[in-house]
């Protein structure tokens, strides 16, 4: 498709969302609060335990402090709360804030650019007030990089040479070495440099994904 050069009508994007979730049994969360799900869909208050997903706001506070397991099928609600995703919130961000990064959560109301268990979204502006409020856009059960178990950074042992944004060709062995030893000194010699180096430039773009 061409780029355009006049004023091009298009459908309004898609606004925010607000869902029901059904409460864990025992759990208190207060309205603004970031909201996660556990391995069953039920909703509790943000923390950074590994398996927790990021839903998104809540609307509205629910006390299920006495409740048993919320439940939310198309024949019954109970103990449901009400949680928006889908656009910016404003929250307290520590590491280092800046428009575009992606945040994690520290607690149901403040978060971190410090790679974390819980991706939560994106910074997309600061308050201005000059503080550590910041905009914070929240698509809710994000995938990619980013959501779920944090991604490790991966350690280069590989011994290859600078990593680069170009994959190397891996040389072929010599058609009749004349020893096993010969080989071996051809494959050094040739064959697994480039293959470190490819490896190294791997390991340098999955962790530049990473931060982006």
């Amino acid at each position: 498709m061409a780029a355009i050069t006049v004023d091009t009508p298009r459908e309004e994007a898609i606004g925010f969302i607000e869902i029901g979730l059904p409460v864990k049994a025992g759990e208190k969360i207060p309205a603004g609060a970031i909201t996660c799900v556990d391995s069953s869909g039920r909703a509790l208050n943000g923390a950074t335990t590994a398996g927790l997903k990021c839903a998104g706001v809540a609307r509205e506070g629910f006390d299920n402090t006495d409740g048993a397991d919320g439940v939310l099928t198309a024949f019954a609600e109970a103990r449901i709360i009400r949680v928006q995703r889908g656009k910016a919130f404003l929250f307290a961000v520590a590491g280092s804030p800046a428009i575009g990064k992606a945040v994690y959560l520290v607690n149901n109301n403040d978060l971190t650019t410090v790679v974390g268990n819980v991706f939560v979204g994106w910074i997309t502006q600061h308050d201005g007030q000059g503080g550590t409020g910041w905009y914070v856009y929240v698509p809710g059960f994000a995938v990619g990089g980013l959501a779920g178990a944090a991604v490790g950074a991966l350690t280069d042992n590989t011994a290859g040479a600078a990593a680069n944004t170009t994959l190397e060709a891996i040389p072929s062995p010599a058609d009749t070495p004349a020893s096993a030893d010969a080989l071996r000194d051809d494959l050094v010699a040739n064959a697994l440099p480039a293959i470190r180096n490819n490896f190294a430039d791997l390991a340098a773009a999955i962790n530049a994904l990473r931060g982006a």
